[in-house]
This record gives structure tokens, C-alpha cells and sequence, in this order.
């Protein structure tokens, strides 16, 4: 299966945008004018916007590599489907990414998934035991290491008020970064003050009723799609009440 570098041809065929568009500014937009595909891909935003648009970008890289649109996908036998998935496989262990790099094989398992998704949502059964090599393993992460306490006081001095309770909020209370502030279909929303039940601001000031101080994550920006409590210790809340004075008083 050749490794075309030009980028497939995109026929954007002008489809209005709605509320519903999750996609807008993406370069693979066009492949939503499939109304099929589109559906599909509501139907995964409902559940998360982040997993609708990696398996968009997925499938636009499959696009523009191998020429393959999502309704091509969509009439293939489960034979054809395996054949197709062994030769991507293949083709991105060999090759590698559009720059030449090595690619992790939980990156290249990936693709797999997401074709198998679309086909199981079109009826197909999808093919079994097609797997990249090593792909139970990230690259991005199988070197990484938590920084030590020392090394988290060193970052924590050098930060700027607002940076400082960012970090100290994901180190202390074990939050994932992106519940700080997540794109929504209806805009921007993360942890708010109302999060902090047991904060209190008044004249300026911010006082926490107990510490550590509970934290309400909620089903909203929540990953596992339920809401759930954590607790931000002294320091944390520290960091926190500098900050939100410093904002309420002018920065």
C-alpha cells in the first residue's frame, strides 16, 4: 500500500454550520459532510468532544495517507476490512509518521480502533486480532517519572501566582490538568468557585472553613462522566486564596 506525502483532495461541499458542530477550524471537517459519518460522530461527541475529534483527525489521516474515506470503510467485508488494517499496520511500522518518526504502537493501534468503531457502527463485524507491534505500550509515557518533592517545590517557586495554583491544585488534590479548564460545545468550563464548597470570600478576603478543603469535581468536566470528591491540602489552598486575593485586588 503506497505512502502518498501530498495531501488528499478535500471537496468541502459548503455544509451549514449548526450548534452541533464540534468540528470548526478542524481540516478534516469535510468529512462530516457525510451524513452517515456525521451521524456517527455525533453520537460519539454526545459522550465526549475529545474522543469525537481524535477519531476525526483519524480518520482524516487515513484519508490524506491512504486515500480511504470514511463510506469506503463502510462497504467493506470484514475480510477486506482485515486485509486494509494489516497493510496500514505495516505501512506505519515501516514508514513511520509523515516526518519520518517512529510511531508508538498504542499510537498505530489507535487507527485500528477507530476503524473497527465505524464498522461496528455500520453493522460489520469487525476483524479480530489485528494488533501492532508492542501496542499495550506508549512511547509518550514509558520514560516518564513523577517529579520528586524537591523538584515540585523548585517548579512551585518559580511559577507566577496564577500558574502556582494551577499546578498545586492538579499536584495536591490528584486532578487531571484538563478539568482546569475544558472546550465544551458551549465554550469553556473547568473547575469554578463554587467547586470549593468550603471556601469562603468575603471583602476581598478568602478563608476555607476546613483543610484540606473538599472539592467537587463535577459530572460536567469529568473525564469518567460522573461527579466525584477530592480534597486540596494546606499548602494547596494556599496557593489558591493568593491567587483568587490577587485577582479580586487589582493583580
Amino acid at each position: 500500500m503506497p505512502y502518498s506525502g501530498r495531501r488528499a483532495s478535500a471537496a468541502h461541499t459548503g455544509s451549514p454550520l449548526s450548534k452541533r458542530d464540534f468540528a470548526v477550524g478542524s481540516e478534516y471537517r469535510y468529512l462530516l459532510d457525510d451524513q452517515d459519518f456525521n451521524l456517527f460522530m455525533q453520537s460519539v461527541r454526545r459522550r465526549s468532544e475529545d474522543s469525537a475529534l481524535g477519531l476525526l483527525r483519524r480518520f482524516g489521516v487515513l484519508h490524506r495517507r491512504f486515500h480511504k474515506l470514511p463510506k469506503q470503510f463502510a462497504r467493506m467485508t470484514t475480510k477486506r476490512a482485515k486485509r486494509f488494517l494489516l497493510e496500514m499496520i505495516d505501512d506505519f511500522e515501516t514508514k513511520g509518521g509523515e516526518n519520518g518518526e517512529e510511531l508508538a504502537g498504542s499510537y498505530i493501534q489507535d487507527y485500528v480502533k477507530a476503524v473497527n468503531r465505524w464498522l461496528q457502527h455500520n453493522e460489520i463485524p469487525p476483524p479480530r486480532k489485528v494488533f501492532a507491534e508492542d501496542a499495550d505500550q506508549s512511547a509518550l509515557y514509558s520514560n516518564e517519572v513523577p517529579p520528586t518533592p524537591t523538584q515540585l517545590k523548585d517548579i512551585l517557586e518559580q511559577a507566577d501566582f496564577r500558574a502556582r495554583a494551577a499546578l498545586g491544585i492538579v499536584a495536591f488534590s490528584g486532578i487531571r490538568l484538563g478539568i482546569l479548564g475544558k472546550k465544551k460545545r458551549k465554550g469553556l468550563d473547568g473547575l469554578k468557585v463554587k467547586d470549593f464548597p468550603e471556601m469562603t470570600i468575603k471583602d476581598g478576603k478568602v478563608e476555607f472553613q476546613t483543610i484540606p478543603a473538599l472539592l467537587i469535581v463535577r459530572k460536567e468536566i469529568s473525564k469518567i462522566r460522573r461527579q466525584y470528591t477530592t480534597f486540596l491540602c494546606q499548602e494547596g489552598c494556599e496557593y489558591l486564596k493568593t491567587y483568587l486575593e490577587w485577582r479580586m485586588n487589582g493583580e
